[in-house]
């Protein structure tokens, strides 16, 4: 299954790029991945500004996750430029060293990531 990811590109700026996670057929209707070795997870929500703008400064995570957008909706752009809006039930695997900016575009996004152990990117089994 791809996702879409952060990544690094030749001149070392964050771009989108996407990751494949392996999965095993269970059922015609069910498909899992391998276990894998996640660090924690944790629910995030979003939190008004007292000007109604946004957050204006690129973050690094320094750790790699994915996190899921459960409700609401957010922007992220990455250093080349590119801006991805992401909904519910959308998903993006964030690479540890990808600075990025994002704007949460409703009052009442909530996020669900899970951190794994590692920083410069994960590798799925």
């Amino acid at each position: 299954m791809k996702i879409i990811a952060m990544g690094m590109d030749d001149n070392n700026r964050s771009m989108y790029t996407d990751i494949d996670i392996p999965l095993r057929q269970v059922t015609p209707l069910h498909a899992i991945s391998e276990k894998q070795e996640a660090a924690y997870w944790g629910i995030g929500k979003s939190q008004p500004y007292p000007d109604g703008g946004g957050m204006q400064g690129m973050a690094l995570t320094n750790e790699a996750r994915i996190v899921w957008f459960m409700n609401g909706h957010s922007e992220i752009t990455m250093q080349n430029g590119d801006t991805r809006r992401f909904a519910a039930g959308q998903q993006v695997f964030v690479h540890g060293k990808a600075p990025h900016r994002s704007i949460h575009k409703s009052p009442d996004t909530v996020t669900l990531a899970v951190t794994f152990k590692a920083t410069d990117g994960y590798t799925f089994k």
